[in-house]
């Protein structure tokens, strides 16, 4: 890949090369340990500079959920200013999840379930609840009536639908 990227004329064929060259497991720990550091520090831009490779692993697999997640959760730790990207990436995350569970890949469920739970906590978080309330509906036609800590998935919705935050508490630990 290196010898294409290096001979190659055209920039998008090179640029793509180039990024099939990288290993996605290297792309993600300099992610984390960047995250680390930017949130250590408070330091925002080393925070934001955390994201892009979280971004380039996606480019590499844009149909893994557990990448999409996993930059999710990244952009959560991150704060406030970041939970609608974080949101964006959880509902990805759950979408590509779901497919693959319902294709028959049992072992996407709990990625499925994680990624649904924290896309309704981070929108009730951002006051988002019709958007919360249309992904508790979502959970609850799949079949599921609690979620993976035991709370009743009806009781998080009628907090939601009264425009009650149902997980202040995780919130306030932010």
């Amino acid at each position: 890949r290196l010898a294409l990227a290096d001979h190659s004329t055209d920039t998008l064929e090179k640029a793509r090369h180039y990024l099939l060259t990288m290993k996605t497991r290297a792309l993600t720990s300099i992610a984390e340990t960047w995250l680390e550091d930017g949130l250590e520090k408070s330091n925002p831009r080393a925070i934001a500079a955390a994201m892009i490779p979280y971004q380039f692993a996606i480019l590499k697999s844009p149909r893994n959920p557990q990448l999409r997640f996993d930059f999710a959760k990244a952009l959560e730790r991150a704060g406030a200013a970041y939970f609608l990207k974080s949101s964006q990436r959880y509902l990805e995350s759950a979408a590509l999840a779901k497919q693959e569970f319902l294709n028959g890949n049992s072992g996407r469920e709990m990625l499925m379930r994680n990624s649904v739970e924290s896309l309704i906590r981070v929108l009730a978080w951002q006051g988002d609840y019709s958007s919360a309330e249309k992904y508790c509906h979502s959970y609850l036609n799949l079949g599921y009536q609690d979620f993976k800590d035991g709370d009743s998935i009806k009781g998080i919705l009628k907090k939601v639908r009264k425009r009650k935050n149902p997980f202040w508490k995780e919130l306030k630990r932010l």
